[in-house]
Order: C-alpha cells, then sequence, then structure tokens
C-alpha cells in the first residue's frame, strides 16, 4: 500500500460529525503484538531497517494516531492503547521523552521503545483497553 509504504499509515478513518460540513480524516498507524511482548509494556517504532540500509517509519510517517497492542494466540485482543503519534514522535525529536534504541536482529531492523506509563503520565494516550480490567 503506498500509503504505508511512503507515509507510514496504514488506513484512513473518515469522522462524521454532523456540526461540519465534511468527515474528517483521521491517518492511523497500528502495531498488534503476541502476548510474550505484551511484559515489555511499550510501544514500538522502527528506526531504521538495517537490511536495506533505508530510514523507517520514525522518519516518513505521517500518521496522526497509532493503535498499538497485544494479541492472544487466536487473535482476541488483550490490551491496546491509541496515542497521539504526531507529538510522540515531536517529543522524541526533541528528546522530551524518555526512550531507547534496540537492535532486533531477527529481522535486522533498529527500534525506538516508549514506555506506556511514560506515554500516559505525557498525556499522550487518548484510549485504553484491557481485556482484565
Amino acid at each position: 500500500n503506498r500509503l504505508d509504504t511512503h507515509f507510514g499509515i496504514d488506513y484512513v478513518v473518515e469522522v462524521k460529525n454532523p456540526q461540519l460540513r465534511s468527515t474528517v480524516d483521521i491517518w492511523v498507524q497500528e502495531r498488534w503484538r503476541t502476548l510474550p511482548y505484551q511484559k515489555y509494556q511499550d510501544i514500538t517504532l522502527i528506526e531504521n531497517n538495517d537490511y536495506s540500509g533505508k530510514l523507517s517509519e520514525i522518519y516518513k510517517s505521517k500518521a496522526q494516531v497509532m493503535i498499538y497492542g497485544y494479541l492472544s494466540d487466536d487473535g482476541v485482543i488483550q490490551q491496546a492503547v491509541v496515542v497521539d503519534l504526531a507529538t510522540v514522535l515531536v517529543r522524541i525529536a526533541m528528546g522530551k521523552i524518555p526512550f531507547g534504541l534496540r537492535k532486533n536482529n531477527q529481522v535486522n531492523q533498529t527500534f525506538i521503545h516508549v514506555s506506556i506509563q511514560d506515554l500516559r503520565d505525557a498525556g499522550l494516550v487518548s484510549f485504553e483497553y484491557n481485556i482484565n480490567s
């Protein structure tokens, strides 16, 4: 999909408000992880594709929000957050939110991880779901 390849957008949600003349497009990126990763309680953003040498989503993303969550083996959402991705990226760039940088040798990528609690504390989580809550 061209939007994902060039702009880090997985889909566009059209939101209708009867007080407005037209729909408002919300650009969304999503990432679903398996349950073993839930213990980390962070979101991850690909920084670099080390295999190709190409810079990745943190440099090209035009998505406004990110849906990030964890799925059971049968595809049931166990936990999910919606974060203000545009502001997260600005704060990462300015060094205003703690983040870590790691390498995933299995897929030869470098990624940034940001604690979900740090995102909550910064007011960047707009929605949260947990099947156990």
